[in-house]
């Protein structure tokens, strides 16, 4: 009988085994006496609420523990065969299980959801199936953030249950829709005071309560374009409804402009166009005319351009040299509050692994489960091995299997191990094995293994499966009618009344280009609209790969001819696609190799030698600056009419980007610490609204 008190994940793990070895019910009195997992005291308050806490943990990594009442009135747990067992992929074909692994291959998760869920996609009925390895060479990659609520409040939209949680300071009871993946951010769209609403799922604050199924009338389907649109300057805050805005871009630009909104109204002999732009947010505008400089003006309406001067004359005169203090309450900004991200090795970059948000009891369980059936069905595995496959490092895959290789499950001939054991060859002495490298310490099992079989998707491993399939049918070169889509449909088949969820990655400007000289390893030419000098500079790059960063896209290339890592001549650095303003491919091919950093890459906002911007933000206007991300959000205004601002933290590299970011917000931002910041970014928002004025005389 294994000692007691059980660790947590010991209990979970013999608990499931337990139940579902059962013949029959079992009630918590003979749970606790015949398995010895909640000690001698079973009977306390504090025992009684660790069990059920641990039946909530197993339900939660996907298994259904049927529960009944029996005559003398006390609850009685099984767990079938059938409900715990893995059927849901059973339906796929070989081809559609390549295609799912090659996506979160290329889909990057900051949680273990996907990573579990493909590894029960190993188990093939082809004996030729080779498995993908995670971190298979690709031309692009996405990493994506996402929320613990995220499976949760897609379960709720589904079953149409309300859902109640504090956002903004003020509590709301919603009727939800769908959660998204857009942009960098994971929204709910919910109907809240009769009016359909988008609330961002990291500001939730506190619980979710979800209520009782079926609580509201089917809503029609969320128009994602119309609701969080992609563009900005489509992004309604105005009261000024919708205008169709005549904007001239000269030859230098035009394509750019061209790539990136609008339709062409006219083009010139020069190579300059008229584009019309439908406009919903002034502010937006601004913040794009900025981005093009003197290469751009507005041509009508009137009205328009003489709402712009104001609004240019206002932010002249006050720039960033405005100042504020936070709201009582804010916290003092200290060192920028990073994300840890989950990086995976990728074509020929070099990374150590990240240890990503903090695993639960019921997350380790999850990998437990899916590790053991992994490696037996291969015949035994390395700890090497399951490192590269879970994203583990060596000490988190032997804090979770050493202490597992002894955990005794209870069954009706008594007690048993799990059936695998850590050993090496030539070692005796089972302390040293640990001090082995990975390769050399193996997963071995034996015929009384009582966890042979992976255990059935849990809500949150298909949720990763949907999201990382969504993502990446809509990247560069995604087969809609191939495997990954037919294996989405066959997933949506089973989850698809569980799970309201999508994502939506933007396509990059350039894509096609970019993919077959990245292939081809030929050199491009490209004119770029550098931050730092407010122009457009030309380069010839060797192009490495492409990723997606907090939503935006980045090609990651070397200047063509040079070899060397971050911080040497020479250096990979990343270009952002949308400020490419021309791209021809030279044909030229290189065959130098070249070795980066994926962690330097990590995040769009942290730049050697940037700068600690705070920013106060009207309410109404937080979602345009979402597209820049947040170091630390220092304060957040309660929900009212007086409409208090949020005041957010920002690490910028140039004063460019915060002028862009004032134009952005318009001239009721402005910045909270210009004691604090070099004389160019205290004038970023004067100068950038005089760069404009400028193209517009008096």
């Amino acid at each position: 009988m294994p000692s007691s008190p059980a660790s947590p994940i010991e209990r979970i793990t013999e608990l499931t085994l337990f139940l579902r070895s059962s013949a029959r019910p079992r009630s918590r009195r003979e749970i606790c006496t015949e398995t010895g997992l909640y000690g001698p005291d079973w009977q306390s308050d504090t025992a009684r609420k660790r069990f059920l806490r641990d039946l909530e943990d197993i339900r939660e990594s996907g298994i259904r523990v049927t529960q009944r009442i029996d005559d003398d009135g006390s609850a009685l747990y099984l767990i079938k065969p059938a409900d715990a067992e893995l059927t849901e992929l059973d339906q796929l074909t070989d081809d559609e299980r390549i295609a799912v692994q090659l996506a979160s291959a290329c889909i990057n998760l900051d949680q273990d959801w996907d990573v579990t869920a493909v590894s029960k996609l190993d188990s093939p009925t082809d004996p030729a199936f080779e498995p993908i390895p995670v971190g298979e060479v690709s031309t692009w990659q996405v990493e994506m953030s996402v929320s613990r609520r995220l499976p949760e409040l897609a379960d709720a939209a589904a079953s149409r249950s309300t859902v109640t949680f504090d956002y903004a300071g003020r509590e709301r009871v919603v009727k939800p829709l769908e959660v998204i993946w857009q942009a960098g951010w994971r929204y709910l769209a919910a109907v809240d005071d009769d009016t359909v609403k988008t609330f961002r799922l990291d500001r939730i604050e506190g619980k979710v309560s979800v209520g009782r199924p079926d609580a509201f009338e089917p809503q029609p389907p969320v128009d994602w374009d119309e609701l969080l649109p992609a563009d900005p300057v489509l992004m309604a805050v105005d009261d000024d409804g919708e205008t169709v805005c005549v904007i001239a871009v000269d030859e230098r630009l035009a394509a750019q402009a061209e790539a990136t909104r609008g339709t062409v109204r006219r083009r010139h002999d020069d190579g300059s166009i008229e584009l019309e732009v439908r406009v919903r947010n002034r502010h937006a505008l601004l913040a794009w005319l900025y981005e093009l400089g003197r290469h751009a003006r507005v041509l009508e309406p009137p009205e328009v351009i003489d709402a712009l001067a104001e609004s240019l004359a206002h932010l002249a005169g006050a720039g960033a040299e405005q100042t504020g203090t936070a709201p009582a309450g804010a916290e003092p900004a200290g060192k920028p509050a990073r994300r840890a991200k989950k990086a995976r090795r990728s074509g020929r970059a070099s990374a150590g692994r990240a240890s990503g948000p903090r695993r639960t009891f019921s997350d380790e369980f999850a990998l437990l489960t899916a590790i053991v059936p992994w490696a037996y069905q291969r015949g035994g595995a390395s700890v090497a091995e399951v490192m590269s496959r879970f994203n583990l490092t060596k000490d988190q895959a032997l804090a979770l299997l050493g202490p597992a290789s002894a955990f005794e499950v209870r069954h009706l001939n008594g007690f048993a191990e799990l059936g695998f054991a850590l050993l090496a060859a030539d070692v005796g002495d089972d302390q040293v094995v640990y001090t082995l490298d990975p390769s050399q310490i193996h997963m071995s099992f034996d015929p009384s293994i009582t966890l042979d079989k992976p255990l059935k998707l849990s809500l949150r491993e298909a949720a990763g499966l949907l999201l990382v399939g969504d993502a990446a049918l809509t990247v560069p070169g995604a087969d809609q009618g191939g495997a990954l889509a037919s294996a989405l449909a066959k997933i949506r088949s089973e989850f698809g009344e569980k799970l309201k969820l999508s994502a939506r990655v933007e396509q990059p400007i350039w894509a096609e280009a970019l993919t077959d000289a990245i292939e081809a390893r030929r050199t491009v030419r490209v004119r770029y609209d550098s931050r730092s000098s407010g122009e457009i500079v030309a380069h010839r790059l060797n192009p490495l790969a492409m990723r997606n960063l907090v939503g935006h896209w980045y090609l990651i290339a070397a200047p063509a001819g040079a070899v060397g890592e971050a911080g040497e001549a020479g250096e990979v650095s990343r270009y952002r696609l949308s400020r490419i303003d021309q791209l021809d491919d030279t044909g030229e091919t290189f065959d130098e190799e070249y070795e980066w950093d994926e962690s330097t890459f990590a995040t769009a906002a942290e730049y050697a030698g940037a700068q600690r911007v705070v920013l106060s933000i009207p309410r109404a206007d937080r979602r345009m600056v979402e597209r820049y991300p947040a170091a630390v959000v220092l304060a957040d205004s309660a929900d009212g009419a007086d409409g208090d601002p949020a005041v957010v933290e920002y690490n910028l590299r140039s004063p460019q980007i915060l002028g862009q970011m004032l134009m952005l917000l318009g001239p009721d931002s402005h910045v909270v610490n210009v004691d604090e910041l070099p004389g160019n970014f205290v004038s970023a928002g004067r100068d950038a609204a005089e760069r404009i004025l400028a193209r517009y005389g008096d």
